[in-house]
């Protein structure tokens, strides 16, 4: 048995994640709105911010987190401020950030969204709460200290890229097994 929704027959979860979207892309019939989601999800993972930052978002876009901080988001850039967000459905407001913001402004509204849910956690746990203004400015920090080392480790990824070595067919009567580094 083989799986047609990739080229070589098998099965990943990316690839049922994927098969399905399409499914329920067709159930709608709305191709500019499938247009739309890809370059959202595009935007979303291709940002320079932290891993956890970008899977917490993917969450909230995914309906799987309340969100409400209005008091946070007063404290921020100025486009998010002015910004209507009478639409209760995550991914709908995420688009229209992703819409509107330039690249720095949403890795900054990204790791601020991360904030909130921390501060709503720890507040519900007993840790106290944190002012908005803090929040904010964490983000800020964040995303400052976050480009800071990726540009730092970004010599040293060229260096090793250029020692590795080239992949060369094994002797006859043997196999050979490679895997990637991280």
């Amino acid at each position: 048995m083989t799986w047609q929704a990739t080229n070589n027959g098998q099965y990943t979860v990316k690839s049922g994640y994927h098969y399905q979207r399409s499914l329920i892309s067709e159930l709608e019939g709305e191709a500019s709105r499938k247009h739309s989601e890809k370059d959202v999800w595009k935007r979303l993972w291709k940002m320079k911010v932290a891993p956890a930052v970008k899977f917490f978002v993917w969450r909230a876009c995914s309906d799987a987190l309340p969100i409400s901080a209005r008091d946070v988001w007063s404290q921020g850039c100025i486009k998010v401020q002015k910004m209507s967000h009478h639409n209760n459905m995550f991914f709908n407001v995420w688009t229209l950030l992703v819409q509107q913001l330039d690249q720095a402004e949403l890795e900054e509204v990204a790791v601020t969204l991360k904030g909130i849910w921390t501060r709503r956690n720890e507040f519900l746990h007993g840790k106290g709460f944190k002012h908005p203004t803090s929040i904010t400015q964490i983000a800020r920090n964040e995303v400052s200290s976050f480009h800071e080392e990726n540009q730092s480790q970004l010599p040293e990824q060229l260096q090793r890229s250029q020692r590795e070595v080239k992949w060369q067919k094994p002797e006859a009567g043997y196999y050979k097994l490679t895997g990637m580094r991280h």
